[in-house]
This record gives C-alpha cells, structure tokens and sequence, in this order.
C-alpha cells in the first residue's frame, strides 16, 4: 500500500508541475500530466480498496490538495490571503473532486477513455478553483496584483545574510527568544540564527513543521503575550499589509487587529523589525508605549527589489524598527 500512496502523491505533484504556470484569474484551463496516471489506470483496483478502506488516507489526501494549492498560489502571488472558512470550501472542493476520480477508477474503461474522462473531470476542476479563487476576500487584490504571465516570488529565498544586510542587523544586536514572520518555505533566517544558538521560531504558511519552525498563517498564530525580544519581518507581514491598505482591500482590519497582537507579544525592550514601513498606522501608536526609529535601505536594494507601482513607494526605502518602552 505504501508504494500505492506515494505513486498517488507523484501523480498529484505532477500534475501540479505541469500546471504550474496556468494562471485561473485568467481561466486558463489546467492540463495533465498522462505518464503518471498510467500507473494508477493499472491499479486502479488496489485504489479503489485503498480509498474505500483508508478514510485517514481520503482525508489527508483532502487536505494535501488544498496544501499544495495555496502553496503554489502563495509562490507566484504572495498576497493571497486565505481565512478558515475559505479553506473549508477549498476542501469540500478537492473532496468533490475526488470522488469523482473514485467514481471514474470503479468504471472499467480503456486507458484512452480514462484519460478522456479524466480530462473532462479537470475541465470541470478548473473552473471549480476557478470560481473558488474569484470569491475569496482576498480575490480584489489578487487580481490588481497577478499578471498575466506567472513567475515566482523571489523574496521568499533570499539567503539569510542579504536579509541581515537589507534590515541593517547586525548578530551582535539580535536579542533572544528571535520570531520571523514569513520565514519562507526554507527558512534560511532561521536555520543560520539556530546554528549560532539563537533560540529562534520561524512561522509560513510553506515550511514544514519542525523544531524550528511552524506551518500557520500569520493571522491564526499564537503570539503570545510579552514573550519575543527580537521579532523579524522582512518583505513579509508589513510587505502584505501595505499592498492591502494601498488597494483598501477587505483585510484592513484583519492585519491591524494582527500587528497590535505581534507589537504585544513583545517583551519589554524587544523590538519588531520590519520592511517595508507601514507609515499609515504606526503614527497612530502611542509614544509611552513604542519607540519607533526608521532605518534607510540601502539605495542599490531599493531600486532592485522595491520596485513597485505603489503610491507609498517610500515604505518600501526604509526600515521600521518598533521598540516597546512602555
């Protein structure tokens, strides 16, 4: 059984890789990828018992479809927002969807009408996600922000010297217990401020789960109250925040409602590091409570990484570093 699930794994990242450029804004239609599906046509009998037998493999398999889906929306549009409740109807989605694949694996077909149907069954997928895609809170900005043509975020694997370099900190300034918010899917911040014995947490909605790190949303993490003396965001929570209040989305008072929780989770003395600046709500912060001092980027960096059609494109030359006095 165990070749069984990793072949069916294969065969849903395949499909992902060959997809990985369709943009669904746009209604592009999602392709397959045939030569994994033939194993699964061949076994398609041990399947059948696999997925009527394994409901904790049906339910995981659920869950790994939306995963990967907000993943590699996430890796081309890093201001894709997702709450709950959405994610609960991406999982009714991929739910539906695979039944559908069981009821085609219980029809006994050649491999060329298989595929036939199978198409037909991701025509239909397509403009699920489609749909589900234009009916998300975060869709506005999606779509302001998505072209056409797919390419990657790069931010999100930058080594962890050139992010020290950008937020102008130095080792000898980091303060212990460290938080990144948006550490990336490789966490290489985290990873370097560990092997200097940094005790340090790495929070993504793309990396794994580990010692070091944890796989949430930044708006469904547990800060905690006065617990981080250092906490790091570059081009991440202050990156999403901006986009949202230059486009006045609906997640205004959602990233609010979040960076009052990451400012109180700071120990007294500690400091949140960010960039881009959020100029628009840190002069409402009190000055008994938060020292706030600006830190200009480098020129060369902001004419290379900020270049962006914004109207607060100053945010994004300078560093906020918020201390909490009070």
């Amino acid at each position: 059984m165990t070749e069984l699930k990793n072949a069916v794994l294969n065969s849903i990242q395949e499909q992902y890789k060959v997809n990985f450029n369709k943009n669904l804004l746009y209604n592009e239609k999602l392709e397959i990828h045939t030569y994994p599906l033939i194993y699964l046509h061949k076994n398609r009998i041990e399947l059948i018992k696999l997925f009527k037998n394994e409901q904790n493999f049906l339910n995981n398999l659920v869950k790994y479809f939306s995963d990967y889906t907000i993943y590699f929306v996430s890796s081309v549009n890093q201001y894709l927002d997702i709450n709950n409740t959405e994610i609960n109807n991406l999982n009714f989605l991929y739910k539906s969807f695979i039944n559908e694949i069981m009821f085609l694996l219980n029809r006994k077909t050649t491999f060329e009408k298989f595929i036939l149907y199978f198409k037909n069954i991701m025509s239909d997928h397509s403009c699920g996600l489609s749909n589900f895609f234009k009916n998300i809170k975060s869709y506005e900005i999606l779509k302001k922000t998505f072209q056409q043509k797919i390419t990657p975020v790069v931010c999100s694997d930058y080594s962890a010297d050139f992010q020290l370099e950008i937020l102008n900190l130095a080792l000898n300034t980091i303060q212990s217990p460290v938080l990144d918010i948006g550490c990336g899917k490789k966490a290489h911040l985290v990873k370097k401020l560990k092997s200097l014995n940094f005790d340090v947490l790495g929070m993504d909605r793309n990396v794994m789960d580990s010692a070091i790190t944890r796989n949430q949303d930044w708006f469904e993490f547990d800060y905690g109250t006065n617990k981080w003396k250092t906490i790091i965001s570059h081009l991440g929570f202050s990156n999403n925040f901006l986009a949202h209040h230059v486009m006045n989305s609906g997640f205004l008072e959602d990233y609010t409602r979040c960076y009052l929780r990451i400012l109180k989770s700071l120990k007294m003395g500690g400091k949140f590091i960010y960039t881009p600046s959020i100029n628009f709500v840190e002069k409402f912060l009190p000055g008994n409570n938060f020292f706030i001092q600006k830190v200009r980027v480098n020129t060369r960096y902001a004419n290379e990484i900020f270049n962006l059609n914004l109207s607060e494109l100053d945010s994004y030359s300078t560093i906020s570093v918020v201390e909490k006095i009070g």
